[in-house]
């Protein structure tokens, strides 16, 4: 079995649709596991990890806008996306339909959305009415 095979297989459980996983997305990681450093920064992230759930005390300093963002499939568990969304003042939690944990790869238009419109809020700009794709335009 390919190490392709199996960080897909691996990856396609963050995914409702398991389908949508871009086979050069898992080639590109696989590629960046080889490069230079990446054993180093690895191993500062999981070093790292107990300060990031420590840092949920500071969640109800933060002044910015947030707007969360889920799926219904996600990892974790409404309760505890609700939880953070309590933590966090004024945040706005989305919870994207037949969605898992990699929102952005399984619905990149969803989330280029949610974005402009979070802009579009803080900057009071006006948005034009969006269009379904139709062969990669708008």
């Amino acid at each position: 079995m390919s190490n392709s095979m199996i960080l897909g297989g691996i990856m396609r459980g963050g995914f409702y649709d398991g389908r949508k996983l871009p086979k050069d997305f898992v080639l590109e990681l696989l590629r960046s596991a080889k490069r230079t450093g990446y054993a180093t920064a690895e191993t500062k992230y999981f070093r790292a990890l107990p300060s990031f759930i420590a840092a949920r005390g500071l969640y109800p300093r933060v002044k910015t806008p947030v707007t969360l963002v889920y799926g219904d499939h996600d990892w974790s568990k409404p309760k505890e996306r609700a939880e953070v969304a309590a933590l966090v003042p004024g945040s706005l939690l989305i919870t994207l339909p037949r969605t898992g944990h990699f929102s952005a790869l399984e619905r990149p238009e969803s989330i280029a959305n949610i974005i402009i419109d979070a802009t579009a809020r803080r900057t009071g700009d006006i948005v034009e009415p969006r269009r379904k794709r139709v062969g990669g335009t708008l």
